[in-house]
């Protein structure tokens, strides 16, 4: 029965929340819809004055912290890798080395997520190399 009273309070505070976020946020839009259109017309008109972002810009904005990420990531994979292949040396019964070879699925997958993003990341930075010049 506690259980069940925990559970309840707690999803009354989740919805009580919920419809404070929503209520809060129709509160601050106090601008009409004339308003509105007139800051889209002035987004467009910004945009069509020719203030883009340049490949450059981008790439010396966004390149440190890539670099960083995969850095990190890199050292975080061969210490996992390392410490995998010692459990993988010391362990001794069946059922160890096949949790073993569950995690290592999970790390094959997250070398492929980082590295492949590394990719995807070098690719978009050619095709917008190439679509600017």
């Amino acid at each position: 029965m506690k259980k069940f009273r925990l559970k309840n309070i707690v999803n009354i505070m989740c919805i009580c929340l919920c419809l404070l976020c929503i209520f809060t946020t129709f509160s601050y839009a106090t601008d009409s819809p004339d308003d509105w259109v007139q800051q889209g017309k002035d987004f467009i008109t910004t945009g069509s004055r020719g203030n883009t972002i340049s490949v450059e810009n981008a790439k010396n904005a966004l390149m440190p912290v890539g670099q960083t990420l995969i850095a990190v990531a890199s050292v975080i994979l061969v210490v996992v890798t390392v410490v995998m292949g010692i459990k993988w040396m010391l362990c001794e019964s069946a059922e160890e080395k096949a949790k073993l070879k569950t995690q290592l699925i999970g790390l094959t997958v997250s070398v492929i997520v980082i590295f492949g993003a590394q990719i995807i990341w070098a690719t978009v930075l050619s095709f917008m190399q190439t679509a600017t010049s």
